[in-house]
């Protein structure tokens, strides 16, 4: 079911503006135009669904495109768009979910969970998920015995960017328990949690929040999960992304941003789909017909431990490159810091590196430049937009 959002035709006047404002030079261009179209930007199918109508298959991986900025730029004409920091025609924001901080962290729950699902497997017999299963158990039960973990190195994440001279968005969890119907997680107080963020945080790179599951649908859940984190930061934090995506729009965006946030980046597609959701490759405000500075950064590029878009991700990579620059937009892409560990996601870490490696040669020719999220909102708040005067 698509959700529905009911526009007054001065409010879709309002919301056009401020996407002129944000993408255009000149910004006082006609923003009646396009108004009967930012609808797109605010309604969608959630869950795991297709593109309705995909411009791109990657050996049948459905990527959708950046229509709806096309139909913009046909209506507008040949309009020249904002610049990117030192003139790049596109912009580039790395980011990372941290939904596992460790591997060995109550390692008896998780040898029990392998237990049961190579059971299941034999039962039904699938026997590949029965020998997978298995291989990554014996892998796993080989580092817990060596105390070693692949997973809880943050700074291995830090050290590979630093190289390609980037510095990305990690979103953590916050949550009061490790334990919890969340699952077998981490707490924002954990010393080792503090200890990591703040590292991040003088380094360069930028904290978010990954709002939970089952405490994100009001705006006390998300103020208490994000005064936790600040709390264990030592800094403010303004960028938020949903845990399994499940932010539940349009209510989501007024929870975010009367909890205290300016950056949501939670439109976006389940694997194995990729691409962008509402059409669009441009950070928008999907509150500014109420007067609400939030900015909403769609995911167009997500990691995925299985699947056919798992050996895909750095030929998708090259063509949304190639659709965000022609219409000059922000390409945010997603790589959850657990599937460092192959075992658990073979090749994506690889085609991570590669990524990498592509945005170092694009930003060196002056191609694109990267951002965190926060550095993207603060470049396109500079405007004197009288609809940011709350801000």
């Amino acid at each position: 079911m698509t959700h529905s959002v009911e526009l007054s035709d001065s409010d879709r006047q309002r919301l056009a503006r401020a996407i002129v404002q944000d993408r255009y030079q000149p910004a006082d261009l006609p923003a009646d135009s396009i108004a009967e179209h930012v609808d797109n930007l605010l309604q969608f199918t959630p869950g795991e669904v297709p593109p309705d109508e995909p411009a791109f298959l990657s050996n049948g991986v459905a990527v959708a495109g950046p229509s709806l900025d096309r139909t913009f730029d046909d209506i507008l004409g040949d309009t020249k768009k904002r610049a990117w920091p030192t003139g790049a025609p596109m912009a580039i924001a790395v980011t990372h979910d941290v939904d596992l901080f460790d591997g060995l962290s109550h390692f008896g729950l998780r040898a029990a969970g392998w237990v049961a699902s190579s059971a299941q497997a034999l039962l039904r017999g699938q026997v590949d998920r029965f020998r997978s299963t298995v291989e990554r158990a014996s892998q796993w039960t080989r580092w817990w015995a060596a105390n070693k973990d692949p997973v809880n190195d943050i700074s291995a994440w830090q050290a590979l960017e630093a190289e390609h001279g980037i510095r990305s968005t990690f979103f953590f969890l916050s949550l009061a328990k490790a334990l919890s119907k969340e699952g077998r997680l981490y707490r924002a107080d954990d010393p080792r949690v503090i200890r990591v963020l703040k590292s991040l945080h003088s380094g360069g790179w930028e904290v978010g929040l990954h709002a939970a599951r089952y405490e994100s649908d009001t705006t006390l859940g998300l103020e208490r999960q994000r005064v936790r984190l600040e709390n264990a930061l030592g800094t403010a934090v303004k960028a938020i992304r949903y845990h399994y995506l499940t932010a539940s729009f349009p209510d989501a965006w007024r929870h975010m941003a009367d909890a205290g946030f300016t950056v949501s980046s939670n439109v976006g597609f389940h694997p194995p789909y990729q691409g962008f959701r509402t059409g669009t490759a441009w950070p928008y405000r999907p509150l500014a017909h109420q007067g609400n500075a939030l900015f909403e950064m769609p995911m167009a590029l997500m990691d995925v431990a299985h699947g056919p878009a798992r050996t895909q991700l750095s030929c998708i990579f090259d063509w949304l490159c190639k659709q965000t620059t022609e219409v000059g937009g922000l390409l945010v892409i997603n790589f959850h810091t657990n599937y460092i560990a192959d075992i658990d996601a073979p090749d994506v870490h690889q085609q991570f590196r590669e990524i990498l490696g592509k945005i170092k040669t694009m930003v060196t020719a002056g191609q694109a430049v990267t951002l965190t999220m926060s550095e993207a909102a603060d470049h396109l708040m500079e405007t004197d937009d009288p609809l940011l005067a709350d801000r």
